[in-house]
């Protein structure tokens, strides 16, 4: 046993310094970033911890092979306000995920199948609690859209520039939106056009409707005319994608709670059997042959959700 735990001190460890090394590259110039956004704007840009790619000094190597070890987890360094109280939940929960499969793989087939088991095991935990954080981040900066553009409409309407507007955002609205708009102001005044800054925004975020906003500043940079009408044009389109977003979301509900049904009946009849008769339970516990059936079960079972997942997201997309 004291060999078996060399492995698994070593897989630990190793998964343990590439998240610590990862926060340390990614979260080291907040602070610098933080006081350039303060003394320039006078905003208070405590949520955000980067100012983004037009002024960041080139990595060595190392910190872009980790760079993109952080992005093949689904960690996106653009957006740190995301994942900044969720890292120890991360960390923990690959952590154990790495010791339990561990533990069971290296009985069966080795210390080195199952060290190997136990990082793929983590790594895929870390990927799926990553990108699930970045979808509800960015789920939650779509939900505010429709009032983030009404503000800044309103405000445009009293006769405020779109700067002033802008900074009204990252002022007045919740997060995440306040902490994206500060950022998208911080840009605009370390020199960055404000279409390029909106646009900056979109690539972080992947919303379209960013894409728009930043698409019709510039044309009316270009071409002039009424822009607190080009505004509303753009709100009312915003309005309409947001709510049928929700209404595409409402109708794939019922897929949900199908899959949520089905995942959850394997568990019902096996509390039932266990209730009538413990031996035919006990069998997936105390037999090596049984462990391999409760193994294929998980994943099996996972993949079916996983595809289920994938073919409701499929048929709610844009």
């Amino acid at each position: 046993m004291k060999d078996a735990a060399l492995p698994l001190l070593a897989c630990g460890a190793a998964l343990l310094l590439l998240v610590a090394a990862a926060i340390v590259v990614f979260g080291g110039s907040s602070e610098r970033m933080r006081q350039r956004v303060r003394g320039a704007t006078g905003i208070d840009a405590r949520p955000v911890a980067d100012a983004g790619p037009n002024i960041r000094i080139t990595a060595p190597d190392e910190r872009r092979l980790l760079r993109r070890f952080a992005e093949a987890l689904g960690y996106n360094p653009e957006l740190p306000a995301a994942y900044a109280a969720s890292m120890p939940v991360v960390v923990g929960a690959a952590s154990l995920t790495a010791l339990l499969v561990f533990w069971r793989m290296q009985i069966a087939f080795g210390d080195v199948v199952g060290a190997a088991a136990a990082l793929a095991a983590a790594a895929a935990v870390a990927s799926f609690l990553l990108r699930r954080k970045t979808k509800l981040y960015t789920a939650e900066l779509f939900r505010q859209i429709p009032d983030t553009v009404s503000l800044i409409l309103r405000a445009v309407r009293a006769g405020l520039p779109v700067g002033d507007a802008l900074r009204s955002v990252s002022r007045e609205m919740p997060s995440p939106s306040r902490d994206e708009f500060a950022r998208v102001v911080g840009e605009a005044a370390l020199g960055v056009p404000l279409e390029t800054a909106l646009w900056h925004l979109y690539m972080r975020t992947r919303i379209r409707e960013f894409a728009f906003f930043a698409v019709t500043l510039g044309l009316h940079g270009q071409t002039g005319g009424n822009l607190s009408e080009t505004l509303e044009n753009l709100a009312d389109m915003v309005r309409r994608r947001v709510a049928m977003a929700a209404k595409a979301r409402a109708l794939a509900s019922e897929a949900r709670a199908s899959a949520t049904i089905l995942s959850g009946l394997p568990f019902v009849a096996a509390g039932a059997i266990m209730v009538l008769n413990p031996g035919y339970i006990q069998v997936l516990f105390t037999d090596p042959r049984g462990n391999n059936f409760l193994a294929a079960f998980a994943i099996l079972l996972s993949l079916g959700l996983l595809t289920i997942r994938w073919l409701i997201q499929r048929s709610t997309q844009d």
